[in-house]
């Protein structure tokens, strides 16, 4: 059976940052990208950004940035 794109990504970004927290560049606004330049949250390829920090899957918020926990007390 034939591997998606998706899942050769997913190994790269887990192996180089210990998570699966990447996005395809072309889906981000300016703003979302000139964000990740100015503070330093990942690293854009040319067409794929991989972010330092994995996201909370509940609110898609970076972990260090979550308060899930505190609101729900996880």
């Amino acid at each position: 059976m034939s591997r998606d794109i998706t899942e050769g990504i997913d190994e790269i970004c887990s192996s180089q940052y210990g998570h699966t927290n990447w996005a395809f560049a072309d889906t981000l606004s300016e703003e979302e990208l000139k964000e990740i330049k100015d503070k330093e949250l990942g690293d854009k390829m040319p067409s794929i950004v991989f972010y330092y920090e994995s996201s909370c899957w509940n609110c898609d918020k970076f972990e260090s940035g979550c308060i899930c926990e505190e609101v729900n007390g996880e």
